[in-house]
Formats: structure tokens, C-alpha cells, sequence
């Protein structure tokens, strides 16, 4: 770990695109230690699909527009731009937007240290 560590560099990348996935920083990518984040830009109506975090934690900045984080147990939780959502390690959920503009996040997950 150290060694990759040692390599990692600073960076800036745009959070706000059209695109409706930008991967911004990984391991995967040599563009971070241990987290992933990425840059999500959804339609009205449109919504991410269900998944889950597995092993790790994540938290979803919301940049733009208003939607639902709904969880794998039926919960739904509303939100908007200027919210922050925390999603526990083990748990399936989706967004969707439910605004009439585009919905715009960041969203960074990382490992549980135990």
C-alpha cells in the first residue's frame, strides 16, 4: 500500500457534465488510495438502478435537483441539492430523480476500517 500511496498525485476533474457517469477518482485508476468516486448527472424520472455498497460505506453529495434514495428494506428518504446522503456498508438502494430538472451528485465510497 505504501508504495502506491507514494505515487499518488493531486488532481482536478469536473464534477458537473451531461454525462450521466463520470468515474473521478480510484484505485482501479492510480487516482486515489483506497476510495472510488464518481460524478452522476440523471434525467427527471431516470434513476441509477439498484445496487449495493458490499463491503464498503458511501456518501452521495447532491450538487443539483431533488430525488429519493430508496433502500433495499422499501425505506425512502427525499432529498435536495445541498443534501447529504449516508449509505451503510451491506445495502442495496437506488436514486431516482424526482425533479423536472437533471439530478447532478458526487458520490465517494471507501473500504470499512475495522
Amino acid at each position: 500500500m505504501k508504495k502506491t500511496v507514494e505515487r499518488l498525485s493531486p488532481a482536478v476533474k469536473p464534477v458537473i457534465t451531461d454525462e450521466r457517469y463520470t468515474r473521478l477518482f480510484s484505485r482501479k485508476e492510480s487516482t486515489a488510495a483506497s476510495l472510488k468516486s464518481g460524478a452522476v448527472s440523471l434525467r427527471p424520472g431516470e434513476n441509477i438502478g439498484e445496487h449495493s455498497t458490499e463491503d464498503k460505506e458511501e456518501i452521495i453529495i447532491v450538487l443539483e435537483g431533488r430525488g429519493l434514495l430508496k433502500t433495499g428494506n422499501k425505506d425512502s428518504y427525499p432529498f435536495q441539492s445541498g443534501s447529504a446522503l449516508y449509505v451503510p456498508p451491506a445495502t442495496k438502494h437506488d436514486v431516482k430523480n424526482t425533479g423536472s430538472k437533471n439530478l447532478r451528485y458526487v458520490y465517494v465510497t471507501a473500504p470499512v476500517c475495522t
